[in-house]
C-alpha cells in the first residue's frame, strides 16, 4: 500500500511539472520569446489599436512586461541616444549594459527608477534591440521598486529568449 501511495505522489509530482511549462509569445514574422506560468496575457485598458498584448503577473499586479515594435525613421543607435535623453528628475536611468540573448542577438539594457504621479516608486527594464529589417524592438517590464529585485530576473529570462525572425 505505501508503494502505491508513494507512485501515485510521483505520479502527481510529474505531471504538475508538466504544466508548468514556459509558454511562447510570439509575433509571427517578426519575434518570440518564452514567458513563465503566472503570467496574464491580452490587451491593457486603454490600449490602441495594434497595440500588442501586455503580460501582468497573476501574483503582482504591478508587475507587467510589454512589447513595443516600431518601425521608425532613425537609426538603431540614434534610437537609444533619444531613449537615453528623456530622463527626467521623475524618471531617472539608473543604468545602461549590453544585453545578449541565448541566441545571440545584441542589444541593451536600461533601468529606469521611475517616481509616478500618484508618488509610488516603479523601476523599469528596456531592452532594446533592432528588429527585423528597419524595425526596432522593445521590450519593457515594469514594478514597484520595492518587487524589482524579484522580478529583475524574470524579465531578464525573458529578453534572454527573444527569438528576432531576421528573414
Amino acid at each position: 500500500m505505501k508503494n502505491l501511495i508513494a507512485v501515485a505522489v510521483i505520479l502527481l509530482l510529474l505531471a504538475s511539472l508538466t504544466f508548468a511549462q514556459d509558454k511562447t509569445y510570439d509575433d509571427p514574422g517578426q519575434f518570440s520569446f518564452k514567458y513563465s506560468d503566472g503570467w496574464n496575457k491580452g490587451h491593457r485598458k486603454g490600449a490602441t489599436e495594434g497595440e500588442l498584448d501586455w503580460l501582468v503577473s497573476s501574483a503582482d499586479p504591478t508587475a507587467s512586461f510589454h512589447v513595443v515594435l516600431a518601425h521608425a525613421d532613425f537609426t538603431y543607435d540614434s534610437w537609444i541616444r533619444r531613449t537615453m535623453n528623456q530622463a527626467t528628475p521623475e524618471r531617472a536611468l539608473a543604468s545602461k549594459t549590453e544585453f545578449v540573448t541565448a541566441e545571440g542577438d545584441k542589444g541593451f539594457k536600461l533601468v529606469w527608477n521611475i517616481k509616478a504621479p500618484d508618488g509610488k516608486q516603479l523601476t523599469s527594464y528596456n531592452y532594446m534591440f533592432s528588429g527585423k529589417g528597419s524595425s526596432q524592438l522593445l521590450l519593457s517590464g515594469m514594478v514597484d521598486s520595492a518587487s524589482a529585485p524579484k522580478f529583475e530576473p524574470v524579465f531578464d529570462a525573458f529578453a534572454k529568449s527573444l527569438v528576432i525572425v531576421k528573414k
